[in-house]
């Protein structure tokens, strides 16, 4: 499915908005005022553990305690496989006051502090380091079984004792060369910050995930990307030069955009960006889902609307719901939303 990256970056914030076959799939925004949690990586102490709940609470420096539950897991993207992963134990076997390595993998919300894990996970373009988990899993999306083995293979010959990698979507067409570089890069990362995590007090921050454009880059990027628009010349330039040399199957992909005008205007992304605001969403046919958030989780109610069919019932609610599940999708992956998802079809 082809895709398209808009970049639109500001003093202020950076925006970035994926499209696939022309409508809307993706967004990020990242304001200068607000840091961004998701993926860094701190030195934790344990504050209080509630066996009942396999759970525990920890103190990461922020405002309020992180949330470590005992099955959390990090999914660096829903398309990794990860099969083969380690058995979790039963309950925390951490106990108060104990210094422990967490990775935040869900913001703050409402009155709840971040989520994090003990599951560290290290990504990098081709391969994601699981430094705690002693396997070697392959995206799901790459199907050819000789592409699997021979990446199976590639990755073993240079493995660590004890330590896990995931062949990501990118790799089925990486070089043995570049998959192996960047495995020697990720571990000497992970080394890295055992030693900060060493010298570190509890609660700091000891690896801070990458910016916003440096992440797209390294998980959106594909070979189904059509193009990349950037309204900021010098980001331009620079992964102009890094495609080049680095990724020159991409260099033709990069556009730059120079009106003054509002980029995302111009694109008309702008109309569909306000919908994610808005409670109603409206279907090609006439009906509409509301979708309504809170803290435990998201309910999504399908409605007819002003469709009513052109034969009977029956057709008329299956077409709806129909319609209603493919936009469902959509907006679960435009909104992130995640946890309990309830969703009431049309009976």
């Amino acid at each position: 499915m082809k895709n398209k990256i808009y970049i639109d970056m500001h003093a202020s914030r950076t925006k970035v908005a994926v499209t696939e076959e022309g409508d809307l799939v993706e967004l990020y925004v990242e304001r200068e005022t607000t840091e961004k949690l998701i993926g860094n990586i701190y030195k934790g102490r344990v504050e209080n553990v509630l066996n009942g709940m396999q759970s525990a609470f920890v103190n990461i420096g922020l405002s309020k305690n992180a949330f470590l539950y005992v099955h959390e897991s990090n999914m660096v993207d829903g398309s990794e496989l990860l099969a083969e992963r380690r058995q979790k134990p039963s309950s925390i076997l951490d106990k108060v006051g104990d210094e422990i390595m967490v990775q935040v993998v869900k913001e703050q919300f409402g009155t709840k502090g971040v989520r994090i894990t003990k599951d560290i996970t290290i990504p990098g373009r081709y391969i994601v380091l699981m430094p705690l988990n002693d396997y070697i899993g392959i995206s799901r999306k790459i199907t050819d079984e000789k592409t699997r083995e021979r990446l199976t293979k590639i990755i073993e010959e240079v493995k660590e004792e004890g330590v896990g990698y995931i062949l990501r979507t990118a790799s089925k067409n990486a070089t043995a060369k570049e998959i192996k570089k960047e495995a020697k890069n990720l571990y000497a990362e992970y080394k890295r910050i055992l030693d900060k995590f060493e010298k570190a007090s509890p609660g700091q921050l000891v690896y801070k995930e990458s910016g916003l454009v440096e992440r797209t880059i390294r998980d959106v990027l594909n070979e189904d990307t059509e193009e990349i628009i950037i309204n900021n010349e010098a980001v331009f330039s620079e992964l102009k030069e890094r495609f080049s040399n680095l990724m020159p199957e991409y260099e033709k992909t990069l556009k730059y955009y120079p009106d003054k005008d509002d980029m995302f205007d111009a694109f008309g992304l702008n109309e569909e960006i306000e919908d994610i605001l808005k409670r109603k969403v409206p279907l090609t046919n006439g009906a509409y889902l509301i979708i309504d958030r809170t803290e435990a989780f998201t309910i999504i109610d399908v409605n007819t609307g002003r469709y009513v069919g052109e034969n009977n019932h029956e057709e008329t609610v299956f077409t709806t719901n129909m319609i209603a599940a493919d936009e469902i999708a959509r907006q679960l992956r435009l909104r992130n939303l995640g946890g309990i998802i309830i969703v009431d079809f049309i009976d």
